[in-house]
């Protein structure tokens, strides 16, 4: 019996990786990336006639030209009656009339 000795042999070597596309990151724009992200912004009334019956935090300070925190401090003092049901602060138009005695455009 002949046996012959069977030399190992290597494997192969394995593919060349693929070649990335050079200047990918220079051609990238991070700040139009991030403004993908941005929410759009609601504009808000100007004018006092144009707001609802009820207000919210936002409109309220928007109107009076105040800070959230000014208005919160005032309803929590109880100056300013208002309630936060659905987890925003909503506040009668009526009541901001009352104490900071605004004049609609329409009353006389």
């Amino acid at each position: 019996m002949n046996r012959q000795l069977i030399k190992p042999t290597a494997p192969p070597p394995p593919p060349p990786r693929p070649q990335r596309k050079k200047g990918f990151y220079k051609d990238f724009n991070y700040e139009a990336y991030l403004k993908t992200f941005e929410k759009p912004k609601k504009e808000l009334p100007k004018t006092w006639d144009e707001y609802g019956l009820v207000m919210t935090l936002k409109e309220v300070c928007a109107l009076l030209k105040s800070s959230e925190p000014t208005i919160i401090k005032l309803i929590k003092s109880g100056k300013l009656p208002a309630s936060k049901e659905t987890g925003k602060w909503l506040i009668d138009k009526n009541d901001i009339r009352k104490m900071f005695k605004i004049q609609s455009e329409h009353s006389a």
